[in-house]
């Protein structure tokens, strides 16, 4: 048990940190109950607060405070809100588990069934006092709600990140948090080299990508990216035909782009899971992630009953990595059609059956972006970028103007859209 002192000290914390606006929206979304509090006075002032705030939607003032409670001195909190929080509800678990254990032990000799009936309910109540709330929506939080949706408009939050593409960003808004794109295409119809353009154009807009490389080397993913920042030549630079003023030209380039954050891995066999990639753009609070390509990931399990079993594990873990409550992210990953696609003589021939690896793809998935290339397109180095299937856009596509011979360049076809 806590030593009276000790019980004002963390409720004084509690009570000054429902000066502040951010803090108490973080409180009220935990869903603090009065019941962790102790002193009638810290249960008082936490009752007015919350009052205040669901009729005007703004926490009251120091001042205001100080004239309605001048018993109180309200001073700056020397912790964090989600500190005290989490020791309120400790010390809450804590005292509540004493207490049963003590009620139950003196019932437990005479009828532990009763023993047992005591020690549930208790249990039960426990956690639904203590647990946290903030994932869960009552009524009159549409005043939270709508404080912070007007908040993260502001600060630019519901513009998502960049596809490379300029005009397909205009017309989806780009890939916000919490979303799953796909990048889908036959094989060699330079999937890798639109991904490295979204990838690029985030380093440049500072939302700190972590690129995940699964099928071309770190060696070659960071040639490519050389190219393309410079403009150097592709065809020639692969063929080692690299002259001394292309390295200085690549060299600046990466210097100017070495400004911005941003992390490129090629992981070991051992780490390819959903849950790998995640921890490590965790570990460094890495904005987007962008993967390279989904044939490569692994499912966590050792044995499936075939390969759809564990594309599917794989495609639903992708979409719980994207959607995970206070670390929503942009998840942008490649594909590729099955032998099926083959039959595409136009983007909109695609269906969902067409990919094949999974039908978890197409159903998970927020946003499906398809590339096509006929023969004809390919001796005019254009490709058709286009959205196939999406949850909160309409379908459009785009023609893409490519370049690796004399130079290295990935633009959109002006007034292409269709």
């Amino acid at each position: 048990m806590l030593t009276d002192t000790a019980v004002l000290n963390i409720e004084n914390e509690f009570v000054n940190h429902l000066a502040s606006q951010t803090d108490l929206e973080f409180i009220l979304k935990e869903g603090i109950s009065q019941e962790l509090l102790i002193s009638p006075l810290s249960k008082s002032i936490y009752n007015f607060v919350q009052h205040q705030y669901t009729e005007t939607g703004r926490t009251p003032a120091k001042r205001v405070l100080e004239a309605e409670f001048p018993a109180f001195t309200f001073e700056d909190p020397e912790t964090t809100a989600h500190y005290v929080v989490e020791k309120l509800r400790e010390r809450y678990q804590r005292n509540e588990v004493s207490k049963v254990l003590s009620d139950v032990a003196v019932v437990a000799d005479k009828d532990p069934k009763e023993a047992m009936n005591r020690l549930r309910d208790k249990v039960f109540e426990i956690e639904r006092t203590s647990l946290s709330q903030r994932h869960v929506w009552k009524p009159g939080d549409h005043v939270i709600f709508l404080e912070d949706l007007k908040k993260k408009i502001q600060a630019g939050y519901h513009q998502g990140v960049s596809t490379g593409l300029k005009d397909v960003d205009y017309y989806t808004g780009g890939i916000k948090l919490g979303w799953l794109a796909y990048i889908l295409a036959r094989p060699k119809r330079q999937k890798t080299f639109l991904t490295l353009n979204a990838f690029i154009q985030q380093v440049l807009d500072d939302a700190e990508p972590y690129l995940f490389t699964l099928e071309n080397t770190a060696e070659e993913i960071n040639m490519r990216l050389s190219c393309m920042l410079s403009g150097v030549s592709w065809d020639q630079v692969q063929k080692g035909n690299i002259s001394n003023s292309d390295y200085n030209l690549m060299n600046k380039s990466w210097e100017k782009f070495n400004q911005h954050k941003f992390w490129i891995e090629m992981p070991p066999l051992d780490e390819r899971t959903v849950n790998h990639f995640t921890m490590k753009a965790d570990k460094v609070d890495a904005g987007p992630m962008l993967i390279s390509q989904f044939k490569y990931v692994k499912g966590t399990k050792d044995w499936y009953r075939n390969e759809h079993e564990e594309n599917a594990e794989v495609a639903v873990d992708l979409k719980r990595a994207a959607i995970r409550p206070g670390k929503e992210r942009p998840i942008i990953v490649e594909a590729q059609f099955n032998r099926g696609g083959d039959s595409m003589e136009e983007l909109e021939d695609f269906n969902g059956s067409k990919v094949g690896l999974t039908d978890m793809i197409p159903q998970s998935a927020d946003i499906l972006f398809g590339v096509f290339q006929n023969k004809d397109m390919r001796a005019n180095d254009l490709l058709e970028f286009g959205i196939l299937e999406s949850r909160n856009t309409g379908k459009a596509a785009w023609y893409v103007e490519t370049e690796y011979v004399n130079s290295t360049s990935i633009k959109l076809q002006v007034g292409s859209q269709h």
